[in-house]
């Protein structure tokens, strides 16, 4: 099985900016789905001066209403950081009966990890050392002239983002024959 995690944030760094929503799905080792769950986290009174002009587009009123600061026009929504992690941790072992959980999966994985580390250590700690990184994947390809399936959209949603690298994974496993 596989556990693969997307986080969306208001920046680059998880000392200075926020954690907005974590997504997380996971699937059988041939990339077929067994669950998946999104979590908004809530955060009171966001000034919209402390947000870029991009981020705010993004996650916004006009971009999925990520951001529930008291004059986004999004109504307080979600849970607080703390319980994120609990409400994560406990779903997971629910849904997937493991005692263990093996890599981190998803793209760029190490920026979602530097993330749950500072905001999500109990979570963080669940996972081993690996990694199975999809941006690595492109990337090797790219420079050995493969093409690549482009994703197919840019909501910057944790739950379809995560779905367009299994689909990338997926196409990866097939080219090679995977079983």
């Amino acid at each position: 099985m596989k556990v693969w995690i997307d986080i969306e944030t208001t920046g680059l760094d998880p000392h200075e900016d926020l954690l907005l929503e974590v997504g997380v799905i996971t699937t059988t080792d041939r990339g077929e789905r067994l669950w998946s769950a999104s979590y908004l986290i809530r955060h009171d009174l966001i000034p919209h001066n402390q947000i870029s002009d991009l981020i705010w587009k993004m996650h916004g009123t006009d971009g999925g209403c990520l951001l529930f600061s008291g004059t986004s026009g999004c109504s307080s929504r979600g849970l607080y950081l703390e319980e994120v992690e609990k409400q994560i941790i406990t779903d997971l072992f629910s849904a997937t009966a493991i005692g263990s959980i093996g890599p981190m999966c998803g793209a760029s994985v190490h920026f979602d990890r530097a993330w749950l580390a500072v905001h999500m250590p109990n979570l963080h700690k669940l996972f081993s050392h690996r990694n199975i990184d999809v941006s690595s994947f492109i990337e090797s390809a790219k420079g050995w002239g493969i093409e690549v399936p482009q994703k197919k959209r840019n909501l910057h949603r944790a739950l379809p983002d995560l779905a367009d690298s299994i689909e990338i994974w997926n196409w990866f496993r097939n080219r090679i024959g995977a079983p």
